[in-house]
């Protein structure tokens, strides 16, 4: 019975989104782009996707200087402690 919900690899999974973007790409049901256009559509979703892993990178940044001076404050207040 359980068997019938056999769980994607993560290698399955990604074949699978790479499948449903190729369908949507290539797609003629709300607009048919040439094939210049659509190698555009990925340069932008490309860029996008850059910036977007950017933006990720600095909010990790952000959060680690701020955990570090909460880190700083409690090593202050333990020594206030000691």
């Amino acid at each position: 019975m359980f068997g019938l919900f056999k769980k994607l690899t993560t290698e399955q999974q990604q074949e699978k989104r790479v499948s449903e973007l190729m369908a949507s790409l290539t797609s003629d049901v709300e607009f048919e782009f040439s094939d210049l256009e659509t190698v555009q559509i990925l340069n932008m979703l490309r860029r996008k996707y850059s910036d977007h892993l950017e933006n990720k990178v600095s909010e990790a940044f952000e959060r680690s200087v701020n955990e570090n001076q909460k880190a700083n404050e409690i090593k202050e207040a333990i020594s206030y402690l000691e």
